[in-house]
């Protein structure tokens, strides 16, 4: 008994030893699920946000308004808050939820794996989808480990995956939640204009806002916005395809443009009423028709559009999901029911300015025009 207890102690001192402070993380020695948390962890950020009311009402330069300060210091205070981030870019760019920075006037991003500490300046922040872009710069000039976002498209049913965030604290570091994606396109949670969300079993705990989720290979599935008090295993995230469309636009432009397609439908918010009642289709019905729209010339009321660029369309919700995420100028196909006839139809969306004029979002969701 003695004999097996040194030979404990010694395989102990020796897996120590392998694995003691200082030696470098050699990725030959890690299994391919290793290789994927060790990448996460490097790139996923705390943020820091704190709101200051004076600066929030009067910006960085009061001028005469200075003299305020110490009345707004005395009577409101100011006030933090936290979130998840990733990085997105090499250069520094950030991706977390509009909600987690809406607030704020100044950012801190911290990374939990090794400590350090960056001034973020936000670059925008959208709120029809709930998605915000921070900058931090280093002094040093290099470049920051980041991570890339998966093929939307790919993604199935039962595929496993991993959240990482900073739930609760920032003394907690950073976690990882594993479980599965339970289903997707998800709708009517009234929780932003835009949804179309993918739903996990695997935990959102409160400051995973902005968290990554992501698949096996390492790469981004979606982003995590939502979860429900009492509801176990019912969490929501953003996907890829929306974080890369707008994180690409906020880069590339410093805000978002809209494509206008120039069509209004009715949602099926109602679904057990439509059992019922329903005309018993999948896809968008075309309600209405704006003039002078990229829509009137190829499209009729009461065509039902079934696929947008080869993905199917299975409601309103989800033709208007994937048409508010897309630039002016570009061009889409569709896939129609026109009384039977299926037809694919090519549209170049309109400008920014027709888009700013007609898109509206109604909740309870139960008109769009877009």
């Amino acid at each position: 008994m003695r004999n097996f207890l040194w030979l404990c102690c010694a395989f102990t001192v020796v897996f120590c030893a392998q694995f003691s402070e200082g030696r470098a993380l050699d990725t030959k020695d890690l299994s391919f699920s290793d290789k994927v948390i060790h990448k996460t962890l490097e790139t996923v950020v705390f943020i820091g946000v704190e709101h200051n009311p004076f600066d929030a009402t009067y910006g960085s330069d009061p001028g005469f308004y200075t003299c305020l300060q110490p009345v707004y210091e005395c009577l409101w205070p100011n006030s933090y808050f936290q979130g998840t981030g990733f990085v997105v870019d090499e250069r520094g760019y950030i991706l977390t939820n509009a909600h987690v920075v809406d607030v704020g006037t100044s950012f801190q991003v911290i990374f939990p794996h090794t400590g350090a500490v960056y001034t973020a300046k936000i670059i925008g922040k959208d709120l029809r989808t709930d998605l915000a872009v921070l900058k931090i710069s280093s002094e040093q000039g290099e470049s920051f480990p980041y991570l890339e976002f998966a093929n939307y498209d790919t993604v199935k049913v039962g595929d496993p995956l991993i959240v990482c965030g900073n739930p609760f604290s920032l003394l907690l570091n950073s976690t990882l939640t594993r479980g599965v994606v339970s289903a997707l396109d998800r709708n009517c949670f009234m929780q932003s204009p835009i949804e179309g969300y993918l739903q996990t079993d695997a935990a959102i705990n409160p400051g995973n806002s902005g968290s990554p989720v992501l698949n096996e290979a390492g790469d981004v599935i979606a982003v995590a916005v939502l979860s429900f008090d009492g509801q176990q295993g019912l969490n929501l995230a953003i996907p890829s395809s929306v974080a890369k469309n707008v994180t690409d636009q906020f880069v590339k432009y410093g805000k978002i443009k809209q494509g206008f397609l120039g069509i209004g439908t009715y949602t099926e918010f109602f679904s057990i009423y439509q059992t019922f009642y329903g005309e018993g289709y999948e896809g968008s019905k075309v309600d209405y028709i704006v003039e002078n729209s990229p829509a009137e010339a190829v499209l009729q009321k009461g065509d039902i559009i079934i696929e947008m660029n080869h993905r199917p369309i299975r409601s309103s919700l989800s033709l208007r999901n994937q048409v508010a995420i897309l630039e002016p100028e570009t061009q889409i196909e569709l896939t129609i029911n026109r009384d039977g006839d299926i037809q694919n139809v090519q549209i170049t969306l309109g400008s920014e300015k027709l888009s700013e004029r007609f898109s509206e979002f109604f909740y309870p969701y139960d008109w769009f025009i877009f």
